[in-house]
């Protein structure tokens, strides 16, 4: 018996010590401390003075624990943030545990989408994960070695909008395999920490006079005025809106003109119903316009009345019902008439080589305060640079666009000239035509366009290109670069 004894001592040196029981009703010292998870049982027989070891079967083992990115334990996590589900596989005993398959049924709280959720599977293994059902499946390719155990890391997140503070998430996870019987990890329970206060200021409210976007405005002419209600870029322990309502004020005296998405006026007021507004990737807005106009026989330019304040509200609550109140407004004077067209940029896009088509792009603008009766923008190809180089003989126009504009409904009328004949009538087309040369623009033998000429009517003020009209150029010699305008020669 004491060879026993000897060989206990043997396979756990330095380790405490316990007593052990013994079949024989005797009380040896055992070298194993009071808390060492023995996975594995061990079975002796005495014979003849001395122990025999006997392993029992092979164990599959789970334990789950939440770690954040440093890999601190945690219990609780801010909506939106990623933490780690790490779940430690085992396998106790003399043999591996073979054809192993972890399944971890994500709970309904955790966000679902496979943009957030990501499988480490510790060691080469198939893996699967169903977002309709949130199922994370990991077959590893090979047994799990004995006493060399595996951390599966699954990375989720609960989702940012719909959490509120303390949410409660509970799951565990489950294994099988062929020849270590089936295991289920300790039920795990992670909470949101999301601050109410914090997450209702993420959300702001501004208002700011777009048109005119240079200068105080003109008497008697349209004003347009955009609130934006947004939440702040980062989406983390932010919550979703419900029963959003924006309301403008119009400054006594003012006139309205008009409101996009659903505004409605009524007695000065201005009310947008927005109802619920859930926040997404990337800043998150409900954007409006409303257009007014301040009459020249109530305001002026200077002295009484030459300054308005145009206030807005925006009242709702968090899904977790913290009250939303914010406010915004716009103030500016009023300034003469001033009409002012201008060509904003004149771009290049497109590669030129023999045969192949580039674009020039123009921009045209109102940047005044008033109305434009008419705006004409003219592209002349008969520019000559520094060298001499005339840029008409070097390309021939295939395309010309009319382009689309914001803050305009009216057509374009299009004219051209070209190197036998003088600037054309010209003809009135819908905003975003292409004219085809050769097919809606008709040619003679050696004739080609040298000049295009845009006409726009009754302009108002914040006209500019959304997708400026342009003319398509083929080059029909190798290019070079002078003076910032591409040329062949």
């Amino acid at each position: 018996m004491k060879s026993l004894l000897n060989y206990l001592q043997a396979i756990a040196p330095d380790l405490g010590s316990k007593s052990l029981p013994h079949p024989l009703e005797k009380i040896f010292p055992c070298q194993f401390p009071g808390h060492t998870l023995i996975g594995t049982v061990m079975l002796v027989s005495a014979i003849a003075g001395y122990a025999t070891p006997v392993w029992a079967d092979s164990q599959l083992q789970l334990v789950k624990v939440a770690n954040d990115a440093d890999g601190n334990i945690i219990t609780e996590v801010p909506s939106g943030q990623e933490f780690i589900y790490t779940i430690r596989v085992s396998c106790s005993g003399d043999e591996d545990c073979e054809d192993v398959v972890i399944t971890d049924q994500l709970p309904p709280e955790i966000d679902w989408s496979s943009n957030n959720v990501s499988i480490l599977p510790g060691r080469p293994a198939t893996v699967s994960y169903d977002e309709d059902t949130g199922l994370a499946t990991v077959e590893y390719n090979s047994p799990i070695p004995a006493g060399s155990p595996v951390n599966l890391e699954i990375r989720v997140q609960f989702p940012s909008g719909t959490t509120v503070d303390n949410t409660e998430a509970i799951n565990q996870a489950e294994g099988t395999s062929t020849n270590a019987g089936n295991a289920t990890s300790n039920a795990l329970t992670i909470n949101s920490d999301v601050d109410s206060n914090a997450a209702l200021n993420k959300w702001t409210l501004e208002k700011n006079q777009v048109i005119p976007s240079n200068g105080d405005p003109a008497l008697d002419a349209p004003v347009t005025y955009e609130l934006e209600l947004c939440h702040a870029r980062n989406l983390e322990s932010g919550i979703n809106l419900e029963n959003v309502v924006l309301q403008d004020t119009l400054p006594v005296g003012s006139s309205f003109v008009s409101a996009t998405d659903g505004g409605t006026h009524n007695s000065g007021v201005v009310t947008w119903n927005v109802g619920n507004l859930s926040i997404q990737s990337g800043r998150n807005c409900f954007n409006a316009q409303v257009s007014v106009e301040y009459p020249s026989a109530t305001f002026n330019t200077s002295g009484a009345n030459s300054s308005v304040i145009n206030p807005a509200t925006a009242t709702g609550e968090l899904i977790d019902g913290t009250p939303l109140n914010l406010n915004g407004q716009a103030e500016h004077g009023f300034a003469d008439a001033n009409y002012q067209g201008t060509l904003s940029s004149k771009s290049f896009s497109g590669q030129v080589a023999i045969g192949n088509e580039f674009e020039f792009r123009l921009d045209p603008r109102n940047t005044g305060n008033v109305t434009m009766t008419t705006l004409t923008v003219t592209d002349d190809l008969d520019q000559v640079n520094d060298d001499g180089i005339k840029l008409s003989d070097q390309v021939r126009v295939t395309r010309i666009s009319t382009g689309r504009y914001n803050n305009y409904t009216g057509d374009v009328i299009v004219r051209y000239k070209t190197n036998l004949n003088p600037l054309t009538a010209g003809t009135s087309h819908p905003m975003n035509t292409t004219l085809t040369i050769g097919t809606d623009i008709t040619l003679g033998a050696g004739e080609y366009i040298t000049g295009v000429e845009f006409e726009y009517t009754n302009v108002p003020v914040g006209f500019q290109a959304t997708g400026g009209s342009n003319t398509k150029s083929v080059c029909q010699n190798p290019f070079i670069k002078i003076d910032q305008i591409f040329v062949c020669q």
